[in-house]
């Protein structure tokens, strides 16, 4: 198991987004549902502060960066424990 942390760069996000994949589907005890919560709260947050980052840069440029950041982010917490869908909206 990975220990929760931060998420800053996209190498990250793929990395906790393999491990929400590889979850997804399972039985999960609660800590690992709680676990699996964690992950997804990092993921939502990250893509929070990316959304505002490409608002900032949308005023510059480059659109299509946010759009990879929340296909990841989406797909990897598609699991009906993942916050309940909050990301699929």
């Amino acid at each position: 198991m990975l220990p929760p942390r931060i998420i800053h760069k996209k190498a990250e996000l793929k990395k906790i987004s393999e491990i929400t994949e590889a979850m997804a589907g399972q039985k999960l005890s609660k800590d690992q549902t709680d676990y699996f919560d964690l992950l997804c709260r990092l993921i939502e947050d990250y893509e929070r502060q990316e959304k505002e980052r490409f608002e900032n840069r949308q005023k510059r440029g480059n659109p299509a960066k946010l759009a990879e950041i929340r296909q990841l982010a989406v797909r990897a917490c598609q699991h009906p424990q993942c916050a309940e869908g909050r990301l699929a909206a």
